[in-house]
């Protein structure tokens, strides 16, 4: 996002810094340290055909569909029953403005979730993550925006997307995804970069248009996030 896709990284703690749980602050290093062109050419990749990822089972289905512009874009649906997210839709195309729309959104953890983790000795404070608790109160500071959250996703994926190691061009679509999601589809994208293709089975194709086509006339999304479907 902010052109740099080699770098050597020195850390002296036992884990990657969470900072406020945004990606402003590595983005901020990239953009302010010393980068030159390198002789090495950029490997990209087009979609060409649909591949799809779908968790049987359970929610989480990514779709990669091709487009006709050599550009990523990322679209994301999220709905959680708590009050403090909610049901959030946000789609991007990259680069757009990567450091306002995506790279400040904040992660968020429901608070049970960060009581489990301090008998392990892993402690988050509400200035490095966004904290909420069952009744869909926030604790301490809160998302700058209403659908900060949703964004925050599209942080996630695009970061799995990287792991692919190459530029990706296409139109990716997550719905209540998450890491494990995002992480299957990359190596589907991997294998038909190498000339792999997956076909998508009957019961994955299914899914994944049940879920767009219920979005689409329950929460009223966007008609021209359909337009590759």
């Amino acid at each position: 996002s902010v052109g740099v896709n080699n770098a050597y990284i020195y850390m002296d703690g036992p884990e990657v810094p969470i900072f406020d749980g945004s990606a402003i602050e590595y983005a901020s290093l990239a953009d302010a340290g010393s980068v030159r062109e390198m002789a090495e050419t950029r490997t990209s990749f087009n979609i060409q055909q649909p591949l799809v990822f779908s968790r049987r089972g359970a929610n989480g289905q990514v779709i990669a569909l091709p487009t006709n512009r050599n550009t990523l874009r990322l679209s994301y649906y999220i709905g959680f029953r708590n009050s403090a997210i909610g049901d959030q839709f946000y789609s991007f195309e990259f680069p757009g403005d990567y450091w306002k729309e995506i790279a400040a959104a904040r992660t968020f953890v429901e608070r049970k979730d960060v009581d489990a983790l301090q008998p392990v000795g892993r402690l988050l404070a509400a200035e490095q993550v966004v904290l909420y608790n069952a009744d869909g109160i926030i604790e301490g500071t809160g998302f700058s925006r209403v659908d900060d959250a949703v964004r925050h996703k599209i942080l996630d994926l695009f970061g799995d997307l990287q792991l692919a190691g190459f530029d990706l061009y296409g139109h990716v679509i997550a719905i209540e995804a998450g890491h494990r999601d995002h992480n299957a589809l990359v190596r589907k994208i991997v294998r038909a970069q190498e000339g792999e293709y997956e076909t998508p089975s009957e019961v994955e194709v299914r899914a994944v248009l049940a879920k767009l086509g219920s979005l689409r006339t329950e929460r009223k999304l966007p008609a021209e996030l359909f337009e590759e479907v």
